[in-house]
């Protein structure tokens, strides 16, 4: 084997330089030599690296001596540990030249037992040397890694590591995965491709597989990192955000005190955008998967706004929606509510891509100035979400402008003293868990929407008229009131249309 195809060992790649001699020397056996005169006893084509004490002796006239010797015995190449540059004598390069022996240099410090460990793998190669490379890689990734270095960084290490290049294609659901690529996956999503950038130069098999394999995996580990970080701001201020939203108006001092702390310009202006999303029923039932797929479509849906343009944030909205917000520090005017449809539009384009099968239903508010603007924008985009789910008009954004009636709702409900009465109304139920109080007022609204069919509120509900029965009953003595009373009965009613997107 050439000399520089030895030296690609990865010990050797990055350390060892050729000082004098020929280049392209033929190596067939690598031998440690701990002091100079066992060059005597070097087999022919052999590669001798000359442990410190040895390489301390190299030095004038004695090393001529070696070189001669070391020529004499077919000895095709030794390696001094030195951190000299230039370390030999003219009359040591002109003999190396003439003798055919190639000289180098390695670091003082350097491993020898290593290196003669890697040199030899690299010369064997099969096993051996995919255990030395594959040991090298695991060395960089574990060094980039414990260092927390960024993904470019840690991809560039590897390839260093095993003297052949890695590249990383981002997957944005355009483009069909490369076939020699290995996923990079992240959260159960594949977020990219790893491929080797050079194939004429990678490990061949399964240790390229091994390679690509271990690299994918610490490339996984090192953007869970790097999204942790970016992502603690934006969970804060979503935090505090989905805060505002759930506290009483009367109570939102201090909420509204660390807001502005955290730089959100709440006194601004604001369009909000509700993504209401719709699983198959197997991930509906699958709660770990369900929590899994909200996290990513939240992360998802601000990269795509924030890649827009402008100021986003976002909010949590219940146990399936998505707030998104558009702030302004100074009035936007109008045509700000077309500029987040479109943005909503994109987001559910973006999640449809990464998520097939999903369903949404989107409404977006008008503008609003200041704190309490924000809490009205955030109502009027859940009765445009509500309304775009009774028309049936799925993946679109519906304007809060074109709801109609809807709005005289929202603006009885805004009330401070309305939202109280309501709380007070339908309070027995909210003492139920979540998801139970929110079954029981969807089943209350859509029971009084049908005017007390049973059998119609069943076909809407996808339940037996029994099992309605049963669900109505149950939440009147609950709440203790009597629906045959038509006062009871509208003001039930209203309160439920009004919780609905609330």
């Amino acid at each position: 084997m050439e000399l520089s195809d030895v030296l690609r060992a990865p010990a050797a790649a990055e350390t060892v330089e050729q000082l004098a001699g020929p280049p392209g020397v033929a190596v067939d056996g690598v031998r440690l030599a701990t002091a100079l005169d066992e060059l005597e006893q070097a087999p022919a084509e052999a590669l001798v690296v000359l442990t410190a004490a040895a390489s301390a002796e190299a030095a004038g006239f004695r090393f001529d001596v070696a070189l001669r010797v070391a020529s004499s015995r077919g000895v095709r190449a030794i390696v001094l540990l030195t951190d000299e540059p230039q370390p030999l004598t003219s009359t040591a390069a002109e003999l190396a030249q003439r003798g055919g022996v190639a000289v180098l240099r390695a670091p003082a410090g350097t491993d020898v037992a290593d290196l003669v460990f890697r040199l030899r793998a690299q010369l064997a190669g099969g096993a051996a040397a995919a255990v030395s490379r594959l040991g090298s890689l695991l060395d960089a990734l574990g060094e980039g890694e414990r260092a927390e270095v960024p993904a470019d960084a840690l991809l560039g290490a590897a390839g260093a590591a095993i003297d052949a290049p890695l590249s990383y294609v981002e997957d944005l659901g355009e483009t069909p995965p490369p076939p020699d690529g290995v996923p990079v996956v992240v959260d159960g999503v594949a977020h990219g491709w790893l491929r080797f950038a050079e194939p004429e130069r990678a490990p061949g098999g399964e240790t390229g597989r091994a390679v690509l394999a271990l690299a994918a995996d610490a490339l996984a580990r090192a953007e869970v990192r790097a999204r942790r970080r970016a992502e603690a701001p934006i969970e804060s201020r979503a935090e505090l955000l989905t805060e505002l939203l759930m506290t009483d108006q009367a109570k939102v001092g201090p909420v509204l005190h660390r807001i502005r702390a955290a730089g959100i310009p709440i006194d601004g202006w604001h369009v909000a955008a509700r993504l209401d999303v719709h699983a198959d029923d197997e991930l509906a039932r699958d709660e770990l998967a369900r929590l899994d797929l909200a996290t990513l479509l939240a992360r998802l849906a601000i990269d795509t706004a924030r890649a827009s343009g402008g100021m986003w944030y976002r909010a949590s909205a219940g146990l399936s929606g998505l707030l998104l917000v558009r702030t302004d520090r100074v009035d936007p005017g109008p045509r700000a509510t077309g500029a987040v449809a479109d943005v909503a539009g994109r987001v559910m384009s973006r999640l449809h891509a990464r998520v097939p099968g999903l369903v949404f239903h989107c409404g977006v508010s008008s503008v609003h100035a200041g704190a309490p603007g924000l809490r009205t924008a955030a109502a009027e985009a859940r009765a445009a979400a509500s309304a775009a789910r009774t028309a049936g008009r799925v993946d679109e954004p519906v304007l809060f402008d074109a709801v109609g009636l809807r709005r005289m709702l929202v603006e009885w409900y805004a009330s401070e003293s309305t939202r109280e009465e309501v709380d007070a109304l339908l309070a027995p139920l909210d003492e139920l868990d979540e998801r139970r109080a929110a079954t029981a007022i969807e089943t209350l609204r859509c029971y009084l929407d049908n005017q007390g069919s049973l059998t119609k509120t069943g076909a809407e509900l996808h339940l037996h008229r029994n099992a309605v029965a049963y669900r109505v009953g149950r939440i009147q003595e609950l709440l203790g009131v009597d629906l045959d009373d038509p006062d009871q009965r509208l003001i039930l009613h209203l309160a439920c249309r009004a919780r609905s997107f609330a």
